[in-house]
């Protein structure tokens, strides 16, 4: 949307949050809406539980460090960061898997 398109609108609510999973229990008990990455929300939204209310919008990029004390991490510490890589790296990859 470009700034000649763009619309300024007053949100107000009771509830404000900054954690995933309360934000996402709040969207699917019909409370609000949320901000959150696609492939998180994609299970709820193909089971019809969420709806994406705003499809031509999405928020700005943002960078993700791993902060560490030393250059020399323990190998599960190194593995972790790659897994993180990986899964930010991809939008398809699902962080919230379907459980069966």
């Amino acid at each position: 949307m470009s700034a000649a398109n763009s619309q300024t609108i007053a949100v107000t609510g009771q509830f404000i949050a900054n954690n995933l999973g309360m934000l996402r229990q709040l969207a699917l008990n019909d409370r609000g809406i949320m901000i959150t990455a696609e492939n998180m929300a994609q299970v709820d939204v193909s089971e019809g539980k969420l709806i994406r209310v705003l499809p031509d919008w999405s928020p700005p990029t943002i960078q993700v460090y791993a902060l560490t004390t030393t250059r020399l991490l323990p190998t599960k510490v190194r593995v972790f960061i790659d897994f993180l890589i990986g899964q930010l790296a991809n939008p398809t990859n699902h962080l919230h898997k379907k459980k069966t």
